[in-house]
């Protein structure tokens, strides 16, 4: 396989988000070095660090952010599994911080000063480009050393905020959780799309507003299963079921 094909078939493992691991198997710490260092040297705005990163390889803690902090959005008050996609051997969780200004230009003013309306949300988009550019990086490294990837953005929910990631995370600074990019080894038994993990939470009963909510705020809700169903299935939306073949997007482009 040449070089060029290899890159095609990892981005489009990186597009496959697995759904189901294999726990039973660790990535060297060598691996681990490797991506953090990628993440620490991926291009950036103004070449700023505007995000924070907690790289979680322990079991224990794997497991309370699996069980806890990764259910799917309720939909006008209905059931929502998990995302069972942040099951992987080592978890890389991108979050917001307070930002650096090594250069003295990164929010281009000084405390105080008079900006237009539109500079924070500015602010923001740099922000989110910055992580997006570092978890493309470490996900496609991932890919070619022979590991699947998942990508998770719910992770406030059932009234775990901010501070709940904090502690758990050990975080003695501030660390609100962004996106959650999750590395390991799949299930042999189950193609990517598939979990075994049937577990689902519904709203309390007492939970109010439930046509304007996406996530429980006010009670931890009720945990069920799902009896009917033997494996539960995401899509898949990106690539052939039987062959992963990646499906076109439609992108259109230009050569000029």
């Amino acid at each position: 396989m040449s070089q060029l094909d290899k890159e095609k078939e990892a981005i489009a493992i990186t597009r496959r988000c697995q759904r189901n691991w294999d726990k039973t198997k660790t990535v060297p710490q060598e691996h681990i070095d490797h991506w953090i260092y990628l993440c620490e040297n991926s291009p950036s705005k103004q070449d700023e660090c505007r995000y924070a990163l907690a790289v979680v390889t322990d079991q224990k803690t794997r497991d309370i952010i699996y069980d806890e902090y990764s259910w799917g959005s309720h939909r006008r008050g209905i059931d929502a599994g998990r995302n069972t996609q942040t099951g992987g051997s080592v978890l890389f969780i991108f979050g917001d911080t307070e930002r650096s200004d090594f250069n003295g230009d990164v929010q281009g003013i000084d405390p105080g000063e008079n900006v237009s309306a539109g500079f924070d949300y500015r602010s923001d988009i740099n922000f989110n480009r910055d992580i997006g550019i570092a978890m493309g990086i470490v996900a496609f490294s991932a890919a070619n050393l022979g590991y699947k990837t998942g990508f998770n953005t719910n992770v406030i929910y059932n009234n775990h905020g901010h501070s709940d990631w904090q502690k758990l995370l050990g975080m003695d600074y501030y660390f609100a959780p962004k996106v959650v990019l999750s590395i390991g080894y799949p299930d042999p038994n189950l193609k990517w799309y598939e979990s075994n993990d049937l577990e689902y939470i519904y709203p309390d009963p007492r939970e109010t507003d439930l046509n304007n909510k996406t996530m429980l705020e006010d009670y931890p809700g009720v945990r069920k299963k799902w009896t009917d169903i033997k494996v539960r299935t995401f899509g898949p939306i990106s690539a052939d079921p039987k062959t992963g073949k990646p499906y076109k997007k439609g992108l259109s482009v230009k050569i000029v």
